[in-house]
């Protein structure tokens, strides 16, 4: 765990912490991403991220390095890393109901409900036919 001295005033540059957490920070209870990586068995580019992500609560002063509150170390170790959401991909569309009303709008002949709705398209112009 790093230190630093107590009751120095921390200018923060970038991050979020609550105000429990900015003490710890200011009396010298924080890690760094690295000890934090290192004891996580996680790589130090995966903990920036979820640092940068907001996924780990951190700060970074003006012209220093993130800094971790001990308080969401001891998070991490009781309630693991928190997970990234993942994007929800919808299934492609493989069919198109159409009403009979709208159907009609379309194409004025087409068939009867039943026997088939057909939609001339002309491809020669596509295919060079």
């Amino acid at each position: 765990m790093a230190k630093e001295e107590k009751g120095q005033k921390v200018m923060v540059e970038k991050g979020e912490v609550t105000p429990i957490q900015m003490e710890e920070i200011e009396t010298g209870e924080y890690f760094t991403i690295k000890q934090i990586a290192d004891k996580l068995r996680y790589s130090v580019a995966w903990i920036t991220f979820l640092v940068q992500e907001r996924r780990i609560k951190a700060i970074k002063p003006i012209g220093g390095r993130w800094r971790i509150p001990k308080s969401e170390y001891q998070r991490l170790t009781t309630e693991g890393i928190p997970p990234i959401p993942r994007e929800v991909v919808k299934p492609p569309v493989e069919e198109i109901e159409v009403s009979e009303e709208k159907t009609k709008q379309i194409s004025p002949g087409a068939k009867q409900k039943g026997e088939g709705i057909k939609f001339p398209i002309d491809f020669t112009k596509l295919f060079g036919g």
